[in-house]
């Protein structure tokens, strides 16, 4: 018996010896790991090494506390320089995005340049970007960004033969292709939205999309494939987003209490508006460029997201139902020339087609209406504020348009309802005496008429009197181009709804 105690001891004894041996060369291997992974600054993985030797018996503890604590130090140093570095590249970026903004407002006044040298411009912009792409063959991503970052500028001052060449030059660059994703996006979505589809074809080869035929059709099927997201940003960056009004009934027009009134905006009366949609901004730039390249019209030469100016009331017209067709609605206008008597002058006469769905300018009573708050009938001075200069460019502030939607918008949504451009409606202008009839009279006119004067609502950046009161009336020849009148879209109530 007692042979048999004296054995177990001496099993247990060796057991013991044995399990210490181990640890002891696993202690071992773990501390050598550990302290390598510290040299590399490789904190984190120096951390778990010495936490996995601090749980052996041979474990020199006080040191490995002292090794993980400093590696912990070296991680949150470490993470400390990323934070550091990522707020200068930040700010960098902003500083140039500044930069950029600054230059290309100082770009949008000079004047348009003729069309040989707009070619000249280009063969130069070609040769250049060709000798970059020389210079770029062994390009890294940072140098990609920095391309992308020129095509966004491209973009922004609607220079999209600049970003084509920009775009097939980074494709050609190693990794380009994956990161130009939203680039080309937007190339192939305004070339394809603008009848261009030569272009999209390119494009469509470019991005490894050969077998696709360029159509409308196939082209918004792999960009909503591609990102949906992205795609119904294109869609309102590139066509008006409509704010749907509710019905209601207002007081409309000024006195000498109300918006500081001029004879034709007196007197103070109530009007009935239907359901019916409003653009959230004025047509920009972008938007009617569209129309103007696929009819081979003047493109709009300024930033994007200007609202188009420079345009007549015919042309708004004749844009409104370009825009119905290109939505699948009915246009809402029918134009035709006639002799007005009795000097035998011709104009363009414009008629309604009743029962049509498609986009058109609004009357005057939706335009103030809306301007108002609609149902929310604000009783602030302008659309959405007390202070003008939260919702409008007062001349002073402003020396040109300025960038939609950069103002505060009214209760409903609407931005530029004081001052931006001023803005065509509906309704024909008649001259009134105010001693013998009423305001009524020069509005609501609903029937097809071949009147060569149109109304127009709000102010414009130059405006320096009456700035920006609500009830401010005026009218343009419907032929006149003014540098200071756009328009805005609307829709009849069973499309706003």
């Amino acid at each position: 018996m007692k042979r048999i105690l004296a054995l177990s001891i001496m099993l247990l004894f060796l057991g013991a010896v044995s399990a210490q041996t181990n640890c002891g060369a696993r202690y071992q291997q773990l501390m050598e790991e550990a302290d390598k992974a510290f040299k590399d600054q490789d904190y984190r993985n120096a951390y778990e090494k010495y936490r996995a030797a601090r749980g052996c018996k041979l474990a020199d503890l006080a040191h490995i506390d002292r090794q993980m604590d400093a590696s912990i130090d070296g991680i949150d140093q470490q993470r400390s320089d990323a934070q550091k570095k990522e707020e200068e590249l930040a700010k960098k970026g902003l500083e140039d995005a500044k930069k950029d903004l600054e230059d290309a407002l100082a770009d949008a006044e000079k004047a348009k340049k003729k069309a040989e040298d707009e070619k000249e411009r280009a063969d130069k912009l070609a040769a250049e970007i060709q000798q970059k792409f020389e210079e770029l063959k062994s390009a890294n991503t940072e140098k990609i960004a920095g391309m992308l970052l020129q095509g966004k500028r491209y973009l922004q001052k609607m220079a999209y033969d600049s970003a084509f060449i920009m775009c097939q030059t980074i494709h050609n660059i190693p990794g380009g292709r994956e990161n130009a994703r939203r680039f080309i996006s937007e190339l192939l979505y305004f070339y394809s939205e603008s009848g261009q589809f030569e272009k999209a074809t390119e494009l469509l080869s470019m991005a490894g999309q050969g077998s696709i035929h360029a159509n409308r059709g196939s082209i918004t099927a792999l960009l909503k494939g591609w990102n949906s997201g992205f795609f119904h940003t294109l869609t309102f960056r590139y066509y008006p987003e409509m704010i749907h009004i509710e019905k209601g009934l207002f007081l409309m027009g000024a006195d000498l209490g109300r918006d500081g009134k001029i004879d034709e905006e007196a007197p103070l009366h109530y009007e009935a508006v239907d359901n019916f949609g409003l653009g959230k901004t004025e047509i920009t730039n972008r938007q009617y460029a569209l129309y103007a390249v696929r009819n081979k019209i003047v493109v709009p030469q300024n930033l994007g997201e200007i609202p188009v100016a420079e345009v007549t009331w015919l042309d708004a017209i004749s844009y409104l139902n370009w825009l119905s067709t290109q939505m699948g609605k009915e246009p809402y206008y029918e134009l035709r020339d006639s002799t007005v008597q009795p000097n035998s002058k011709k104009i363009t006469v414009v008629n309604i087609r009743k029962k049509a769905d498609g986009y058109r300018l609004p009357t005057e009573t939706e335009w103030e209406y809306a301007a108002r708050g609609g149902q929310n009938l604000e009783q602030n001075p302008y659309p959405g504020s007390q202070y003008p200069n939260e919702v409008a460019w007062e001349k002073g502030r402003a020396t040109t348009t300025q960038p939609v939607g950069s103002l505060k918008p009214n209760t409903l949504g609407l931005y530029d309802m004081s001052v931006n451009v001023a803005e065509y409606c509906w309704d024909i202008y008649v001259p009134i005496n105010p001693k013998n009839a009423s305001y009524q009279i020069s509005i609501n006119v609903n029937d097809y008429h071949p009147l060569e004067l149109r109304i127009n609502r709000g102010s414009n950046f130059s405006e320096r009197s009456r700035f920006p009161e609500l009830a401010k009336r005026d009218h343009l020849d419907h032929n006149y181009k003014s540098p200071n009148a756009g328009f805005r879209a609307a829709i009849s109530k069973k499309l706003a709804q």
